[in-house]
């Protein structure tokens, strides 16, 4: 609301978004297989089989909680007589749901196109042509399809809101053909604002560098860091006349502007949201602000020429004109409640259009390099929690870094041991980072997360890790070829995989030829 009374009271104002992991390829994906956009929901308590091509279903993300909840309720002990759901994933990288999976297969990200292909063309999808596969290729499709075809209406295909859209959208035909549709997936619009190509991030760069942009408001974004560095955004900000950051801390956008702006902190705040259902709450704040601070929508407030008014206000301003002559009964109970009561996505009716698959490039023979956010600092804005930067990464277990994961193959290969130093290049791009062998990892991917090797921001924030953004491409922000080779040094990585370890006092030891036997252990 705020934004679009803003519009029209400076008909020159552009507005820009950009999340650095976003759900801009699911968007495009609905698009491709809906014909307009729209948020797909899983419902995991229906499933009797779930296919995944590198979907973490289980793992970090707006989802987590919700899917964990409903995989709970229906993989197989708690609901009764329906027997255990079969889970079967192909996946680049070890993951949550991947640990958990019935039938699990590692591939390279450049696979997993020959795999939704190979799914296609089982589903005799019109212009879909089955592919050359692998032979462990071959055996988890079989199996996987085998079973989506004989539990109809109780199975449900998931692909990774990062691979290519067109997968993405294949998905949906399948689902539709194995009459999924309403009972183990539904469409809803979408929870997100919409996008369009003027209010891209990209849309923004190439306004400033053709000097259209004659003041920048950033607000609670840091768009210096997590963008693409060829994209060139620190450079092209520094050309722009007037700079203005709004956000909790003085991170890199905030050094190359004349102004900071500190925002008053979610917990300090008024504000509203919509949860991954659709669900919508007004948040409340649970303490006082602990310095002269605002909110974002009193900032908005301010340009839209009203006063310094109560924090409150422009939230209640919204309402008010949703809630209607109810105003005060349904505020009341909204606040009361948590949530704003019959606000949940609903389903509306879809029909997935046949669409032949583009063609893709071959495999290439060298190092694939994927990039996924953090689990525990996602991508960076969360850097300076130290509860955080504490807690395990899944799979991993390392905490206050982050590392390039390896597979073992390729550590045997280039004679690699967790924390020698590496360079991982991808085009004239380079960036160095500890090494870390990952078991079950795809032989020739490379992972790099994000969300480290900040340079602003706070104390715990800068230092840390390697900086993934340096060598993201613009065009392809989530896969891209490139190599990897070994440098001098190592890097000491703090993990808790041998945390729990009884030195002394295990249970299971290792013993050698040479000395088969063990002295027992001394008496306390």
């Amino acid at each position: 609301r705020q934004m679009s009374e803003l519009v029209r009271q400076f008909p020159k104002l552009r507005w820009h978004r950009y999340e650095p992991i976003g759900a801009a390829r699911q968007s495009e994906a609905m698009t491709l297989a809906l014909g307009h956009p729209a948020e797909p929901h899983y419902r995991l308590d229906r499933c009797d089989v779930i296919v995944s091509l590198d979907h973490d279903l289980l793992g970090p993300g707006p989802h987590q909680v919700a899917h964990a909840i409903a995989w709970a309720r229906r993989r197989g002990e708690a609901a009764k007589d329906r027997g255990r759901v079969r889970l079967h994933v192909a996946e680049c990288l070890p993951t949550l749901t991947g640990a958990v999976a019935s039938n699990r297969c590692p591939c390279d990200t450049s696979r997993l196109g020959v795999l939704a292909q190979a799914i296609g063309a089982q589903f005799q999808l019109p212009g879909w042509m089955m592919p050359t596969l692998r032979e462990a290729e071959g055996r988890w499709l079989a199996r996987a399809v085998g079973q989506l075809r004989a539990h109809h209406g109780r199975s449900l295909l998931a692909v990774g809101p990062y691979v290519d859209p067109q997968w993405q959208a294949m998905a949906a035909l399948v689902n539709e053909r194995l009459g999924n549709v309403g009972t183990t997936v539904w469409y809803s619009e979408p929870i997100a604002a919409a996008d369009d190509d003027k209010s891209t991030l990209q849309a923004l760069a190439a306004d400033m560098s053709a000097g259209a942009v004659d003041t920048l408001i950033a607000a609670d974004c840091n768009p210096t860091y997590a963008s693409p560095d060829a994209l060139g955004f620190a450079k092209l900000l520094s050309s722009v006349r007037q700079r203005i950051h709004l956000g909790l801390h003085a991170d890199e956008t905030a050094q190359l502007c004349q102004w900071h702006l500190p925002l008053s902190h979610a917990l300090e705040s008024w504000s509203d949201a919509r949860a991954v259902d659709g669900t919508t709450t007004i948040l409340q704040p649970v303490i006082a602000p602990l310095y002269a601070s605002r909110s974002v929508h009193q900032v908005i407030d301010m340009l839209l020429g009203a006063s310094d008014r109560a924090a409150d206000m422009a939230v209640r301003a919204t309402w008010r004109a949703a809630f209607g002559d109810d105003f005060d009964q349904r505020w009341t109970r909204s606040l009361h409640d948590g949530f704003v009561a019959d606000s949940q996505a609903r389903p509306f009716a879809v029909t997935a259009k046949p669409a032949v698959p583009a063609a893709t490039a071959p495999p290439s023979d060298g190092v694939e390099i994927v990039f996924r956010p953090d689990p525990t600092i996602w991508d960076g804005r969360f850097a300076n929690v130290a509860w955080l930067q504490e807690l395990p990464k899944p799979i991993t277990k390392t905490t206050w870094d982050n590392v390039v994961a390896i597979s073992p193959a390729l550590a045997a290969n280039e004679k690699l041991s967790n924390g020698d130093i590496v360079e991982v290049t991808i085009g004239d791009r380079k960036v160095r980072g500890a090494a870390w062998i990952v078991p079950g990892q795809a032989a020739r991917t490379v992972a790099l997360t994000l969300g480290y090797g900040r340079r602003a921001g706070g104390d715990l924030a800068q230092g840390a890790g390697h900086d993934a953004y340096v060598v993201r491409p613009s065009d392809n922000a989530w896969a891209a070829p490139g190599s990897v080779t070994r440098v001098n040094g190592q890097i000491g990585i703090a993990t808790t995989q041998a945390h729990h370890r009884m030195d002394g006092f295990d249970f299971v030891r290792e013993v050698t030829t040479k000395n088969p036997r063990t002295p027992p252990p001394k008496d306390n």
